[in-house]
């Protein structure tokens, strides 16, 4: 969790857990790369799925959509502040950014999040054919790499990757 350094020490803990939101607020980075995968866009602009967010100190949400047609609301009118777009030339800065990678199942994410040591849930697009992206995100959970989910099991693993 980040801290103002002013807030750093066993005093800046309790200050911290006690002015959470107004200090200490976690982001959540959530990204389909390149492809089009609505339903996970969907998803995370549920009130229940950002109400889980919230809960766990998650207060910014950054959403990349991609290819997709779905628009979330964005600015501070949702149970979380939501920035959002399709694309950008990198999205590096905003994996960095992050306490909290949720993103499709693409190996060059899956591989970045990695490298950044981010706490990761990979979402399946259950709907591709030959869907080779369910055993993919199911052995990096098995190897305790990251979280396994699909757009209707996310809440619960939401829950399940924080320790709730």
């Amino acid at each position: 969790m980040r801290q103002p350094s002013s807030l750093r020490g066993s005093t800046g803990e309790l200050l911290c857990s006690f002015f959470f939101e107004v200090f200490c607020g976690m982001r959540a980075f959530v990204t389909v790369g390149s492809t089009q995968f609505d339903e996970l866009i969907m998803a995370v602009d549920d009130e229940g799925v950002q109400k889980a967010l919230r809960g766990i100190g998650v207060n910014e949400l950054t959403v990349q959509y991609g290819r997709g047609r779905y628009r979330m609301t964005t600015g501070r009118g949702n149970v979380l502040n939501v920035e959002a777009y399709d694309f950008k030339p990198s999205l590096h800065d905003d994996m960095i950014a992050a306490d909290l990678i949720i993103s499709h199942a693409g190996a060059g994410t899956m591989l970045e999040s990695l490298r950044l040591g981010k706490r990761l849930i990979v979402v399946v697009n259950e709907s591709l054919m030959e869907n080779h992206q369910a055993e993919l995100a199911e052995e990096m959970e098995r190897s305790n790499h990251s979280y396994a989910a699909t757009v209707s099991t996310l809440l619960d693993v939401i829950k399940r990757a924080v320790g709730i």
